[in-house]
This record gives C-alpha cells, structure tokens and sequence, in this order.
C-alpha cells in the first residue's frame, strides 16, 4: 500500500510542478525572484518542468511496478526534495519530514525486499 501512495504521490508532485509552473508565467504572470534567470527566457522554466513530470512519471512507474531502478530513483528524488526543502524552511519543514520518511521507508529492509532487479541476460561464451 506504501509504495503504491509513493507511486501516486511522484505523480502528483509532477503534475503541480508542471502546472504551478504554468499558472506562475502564463496566469499570474510572476517568476518567483529566486529563478530571475528565467525571466526573459520563460520557456525554459516550462521545459524544465515538463522534465521534471517526466521523470516523476518514470519513478511513479518504477514504484508501481516494484523496480529496484524505481525504488532508487524514488530514493535520490527523496533526497533532493529534502535538500531544497531544508533551504526553505520554516514552509518546507513538512516536505522535509515526509523525504525523510520516504528514505526510510524505501531504504527499510522489508520493503526493500519487494523490489526486484532487472532480470540478467545470459551471455555466450
């Protein structure tokens, strides 16, 4: 049931990327003054977060299907998450703890357990 929430979660968390992102350049028409750099290039900031609901979508997949390559991807994304949630605390302290429960709860040795590597392709001689 965890890993399932994890899956729907990366899913989530790419979407309102994708669509903050959106709502900020094309509906508010506001770039927050930590990313400046975008501001005379807008289009970049969205093909940024396209990228980042791409490979959110490939981590819920990876989750969903129980590769080890999903539960590491769901690992390191975890870690970044914890990394910028730390440079904006006190808003991000709940993003904070929820990546450290999600490190916790992947890298646990039962659920590690569920995750299977990519089966190996026999070699000739």
């Amino acid at each position: 049931m965890g890993i399932a929430l994890l899956a729907l979660w990366s899913l989530v968390v790419g979407v309102a990327v994708l669509a903050l992102t959106l709502y900020a350049i094309y509906g508010i028409e506001r770039i927050p003054v930590a990313l400046a750099v975008f501001q005379y290039f807008p289009q970049g900031l969205v093909t940024i977060a396209v990228g980042v609901l791409a490979v959110e979508v490939v981590t819920a997949y990876g989750l969903w299907t129980l590769s080890e390559w999903g539960r590491l991807l769901g690992i390191v994304f975890a870690l970044i998450s914890f990394g910028t949630g730390m440079l904006t605390l006190p808003i991000g302290f709940v993003g904070v703890l929820f990546s450290l429960a999600t490190v916790w709860y992947l890298t646990e040795k039962k659920t590690r357990s569920l995750f299977r590597s990519a089966p190996r392709v026999a070699r000739g001689p």
